[in-house]
């Protein structure tokens, strides 16, 4: 677990409310309390149609771990995480199999 966002319905293309790390859990001192008051949401998006380059870009920037992608109504629509763009960038020939983080060899 590393975070996860979080949307108005639980689903993709639904509208982003916030995203929750294992930092978020690790200080907030009530293990019981619901999701929607531990979550971060002071968000730094990106827009649907952003380069990998400019996505590292923006977390590196930012110093997040995670890139919520939205479309123009705030919808997620995908979710990018700094280790992946430097597993990218470190192996870019690699091949990727499309539904899954496994490598084909």
């Amino acid at each position: 677990f590393g975070g996860f966002p979080v949307t108005e319905t639980g689903q993709l293309k639904s509208k982003l409310v916030g995203i929750i790390t294992t930092r978020d859990i690790q200080f907030y001192p009530h293990v019981d309390s619901p999701v929607t008051e531990v979550m971060s949401t002071a968000l730094v998006t990106a827009p649907t149609g952003t380069t990998l380059e400019e996505a590292n870009t923006v977390l590196r920037r930012s110093k997040k771990g995670k890139l919520p992608i939205v479309d123009s109504d705030g919808n997620l629509v995908s979710l990018l995480s700094r280790s992946d763009l430097l597993k990218n960038l470190h192996y870019p020939l690699a091949s990727k199999l499309p539904h899954s983080k496994q490598l084909i060899s």
